[in-house]
């Protein structure tokens, strides 16, 4: 993906705005597509790492193969969870598989949100720690989990398996990912899917991103500009714009796209 990239289409329910910036880093290693049918669409979002151009193809993979899934139109909700779980195992493996110049293996990993959208329901897959927002009546919500070693740390203090103070000593890990795509497993052990359906409603916002967006950003702001921009393209850029601003000299890849209810 270039250094900065921006991509717009809309179809009978949706319009979706992606932009993308490089950053400060030597790589763009955020991957995202789309595709949109007459009254559907599939849009994804990932974001890659891993040692020079591991990253980037961890994360071209992963966009791939969910968009070579997703090709045909897909009818019922149980044909939508399958494809996700297949989407998301094959681009494991084909991520654990990669190889260097030596033929030794890479190493490298992506994470993955994406969103199928039909009939004005919702239905997602992540793996990772890149994030999904629902922005409805100036309220923001992130609708996924994040797969860090932080959650896990979470789930053991709440259940007793660690103390308060075994959890403040391993913080200092806290970011590091306990679920990604290239870890290997047929069956990812860790991946969130929505068994139900979500109810969308017209002018409903969905925002999928890689972490150099709300790693810099609060979600205060990131609902603001998401609610006074009525043009996606142009809340798309303003998003951008505050992230190069408030980070500057220390900006991450940064993808995002959003999408908005007709």
């Amino acid at each position: 993906m270039e250094a900065e990239y921006t991509r717009y289409e809309e179809n009978s329910i949706l319009n979706v705005s992606i932009q993308s910036i490089i950053g400060n880093r030597y790589e763009q290693q955020d991957c995202s597509d789309y595709i949109l049918q007459s009254d559907s669409g599939l849009i994804v979002v990932c974001d890659g790492m891993g040692g020079h151009a591991g990253g980037s193809m961890a994360s071209k993979i992963a966009t791939d193969n969910f968009i070579r899934v997703f090709k045909d139109t897909v009818e019922i909700d149980d044909e939508i969870q399958v494809k996700f779980m297949a989407a998301v195992s094959e681009a494991d493996m084909a991520v654990y598989d990669l190889k260097s110049d030596d033929g030794s293996r890479m190493n490298a990993g992506s994470t993955v949100v994406a969103v199928y959208i039909k009939d004005k329901k919702l239905y997602w897959a992540a793996v990772g720690d890149s994030r999904i927002y629902i922005v409805r009546n100036d309220e923001i919500c992130n609708i996924n989990t994040s797969h860090t070693y932080k959650w896990q740390l979470e789930k053991q203090r709440n259940i007793g398996q660690i103390t308060e103070e075994e959890y403040e000593s391993k913080l200092v890990y806290g970011e590091q990912l306990v679920s990604y795509i290239g870890a290997g497993h047929p069956e990812p052990e860790l991946i969130d899917i929505n068994m139900v359906p979500f109810e969308l409603m017209s002018e409903d916002r969905i925002l999928l991103t890689t972490d150099g967006l709300f790693k810099i950003l609060e979600d205060d702001e990131i609902r603001n500009i998401l609610m006074n921009f009525k043009d996606i393209k142009e809340a798309a850029r303003a998003l951008i714009v505050k992230t190069k601003r408030k980070g500057e000299g220390r900006l991450d890849n940064v993808t995002l796209a959003i999408v908005k209810i007709k």
